[in-house]
């Protein structure tokens, strides 16, 4: 059943479907507000503040060649805050005046400002809490059996009064669980009664169509051969399967010519009392009911009930994985504006680039001087006649640093071959591991959540110890900590199959 669950439909988009704990409501309550702060609002902060300083660097040495405007120097250089405004007005100016010397790079620092003003909201909507549930089936007599207890069934002998078992006698898939067919018939024997039935259909045929003398484990069965039916029959390479195969899947029926075990829609269950639910029975006759557990009050009494739901908290699988990657397609873009502009930078007899109170001093000292040159006395106009006059009379205000850059020629794609170069082992690793990951993540997350954390993990790990890492013993600790988190989340993740069910 699990394996059937589409974690790509647009349906669950807003559901919780990667849920942990067992949360009381104010627990739940408590860490979904502690994640809409630290990482909704602080994380933005901290981003914020990353794209900021590669912003300055970059724009920096692109007035190198190109002067930019005043506004555009503002927000870069002093305002340094994603808002609304700001994305407004560097959109206006990257149109026109404060253009810069790469309209990649222009768009790259909108789409940025963008994502840092939506990311809390992405970070609260990816993330919430809900009542945890779990997966019942109805019964005939309208009672319940929890869906965990059940277990897929592989065979049910109709005859089985005639080998001292019960008729219609249901024999369960799970190794685990097969003493007591074994134990009915010869408590001395204890043997896989699965095994023994799938070596007697494989030499006598299904639904007892064989009208002569069989043995069943060692003991003489008169004819006709045991009516034993089967259900659905997986391939051995499956890896979903964790036991030998079972006699079936080949089997072509003589009357039909077909093979009726290959149809997963075959699938049946039993539970402890030895009924059994077929896969229709179970779609139609399943239900979802809340975990609840008795509450702690003192003023209960014996005859009162009192009980209080469980939560899970989470993240919705979709909108984590959306946010993923766009997280990673900041960085990688980041990263690549900061190395074109640290190969160029530091202005000659700087230290660092301008910012803060230096800013505002340059920004000042233009601004009078430009106003100078052309006859403007500010103190005599309004502020808005004033940026009136600075967009009409000077195109926006050019602006750029004096100082040269100390390696103005240094090129990236030169530069950044010679690093493909010496680090080609790494980039190999990087993209085998990328290419496992992908679809790994999106086509068979269900079935492998542990390795495609495990992928992921690694494949951001080797990102940043090829983008930080200077020593092999610096690249290996960034590849450790990625497969070391993947690890550990992919485990989380595995764990949920049986809360989910």
């Amino acid at each position: 059943m699990f394996d059937r669950y589409n974690w790509w439909s647009f349906d669950s988009f807003f559901e919780i479907t990667l849920g942990f704990g067992s949360l009381t409501f104010t627990q739940a309550k408590v860490i979904d507000i502690a994640w809409d702060v630290l990482v909704g609002r602080f994380g933005q902060a901290v981003m914020a503040h990353i794209s900021w300083n590669v912003f300055a660097d970059y724009v920096a040495t692109s007035m190198a060649k190109r002067p930019t405007s005043y506004t555009t120097f503002w927000i870069v250089y002093l305002q340094r805050e994603p808002s609304p405004s700001a994305l407004l007005q560097l959109v206006r100016e990257f149109s026109h005046e404060g253009m810069l010397n790469s309209k990649l790079a222009m768009g790259f620092i909108v789409t940025t400002i963008a994502f840092l003003i939506s990311f809390p909201t992405f970070a609260s909507a990816m993330s919430g809490y809900t009542p945890a549930s779990r997966a019942y089936i109805r019964r005939n007599d309208s009672s319940f059996v929890s869906f965990r207890e059940l277990r897929e069934t592989s065979y049910v002998i109709h005859d089985g009064s005639r080998i001292g078992l019960t008729d219609d006698y249901a024999v369960p898939l799970d190794e685990g669980d097969v003493q007591e067919l074994l134990s009915k018939y010869d408590p001395t024997i204890r043997r896989d009664g699965r095994a023994n039935v799938s070596s007697y259909v494989s030499k006598y045929g299904f639904n007892g169509l064989a009208n002569v003398e069989t043995e069943w484990m060692s003991k003489k069965v008169d004819p006709p051969a045991l009516n034993i039916t089967g259900f659905y029959f997986r391939l051995h390479d499956d890896p979903q399967v964790k036991h030998p195969q079972c006699y079936g899947y080949d089997w072509v029926d003589p009357q039909t010519g077909q093979n009726p075990y290959r149809n997963p829609e075959n699938r049946a269950y039993q539970d402890s009392r030895g009924d059994l639910y077929t896969l229709d029975y179970v779609k139609a006759n399943g239900v979802c009911h809340p975990v609840t557990e008795p509450c702690e009050r003192g003023d209960v009494t014996a005859n009162d009930k009192c009980t209080v739901h469980t939560f899970l908290w989470g993240f919705s699988f979709i909108q984590t994985f959306i946010l993923t990657v766009l997280a990673l397609l900041w960085s990688c873009g980041l990263y690549v504006m900061w190395l074109k502009s640290h190969l160029q930078l530091p202005f000659q007899g700087s230290r660092e680039t301008p910012c803060g109170w230096r800013a505002l001093m340059h920004l000042g000292e233009t601004m009078r001087a430009e106003l100078d040159r052309l006859g403007i006395d500010p103190n005599r106009l309004t502020d808005k006649e004033l940026k009136k006059r600075i967009r009409n009379k000077l195109q926006g205000g050019p602006i750029s640093f004096h100082e040269p850059l100390q390696n103005p020629e240094a090129g990236f794609w030169n530069t950044f071959r010679s690093w493909i170069k010496h680090g080609k082992w790494w980039l190999a690793a990087f993209t085998v591991t990328t290419a496992l990951a992908v679809p790994l993540t999106i086509l068979l997350y269900h079935r492998y959540p542990l390795a495609s954390f495990l992928f992921c993990g690694l494949s951001v790990g080797l990102f940043w110890s090829m983008a930080l890492g200077r020593t092999p013993a610096s690249r290996f600790t960034f590849a450790g900590i990625g497969l070391a988190v993947g690890l550990g989340l992919g485990a989380i993740a595995h764990t949920q199959i049986d809360v989910w069910l």
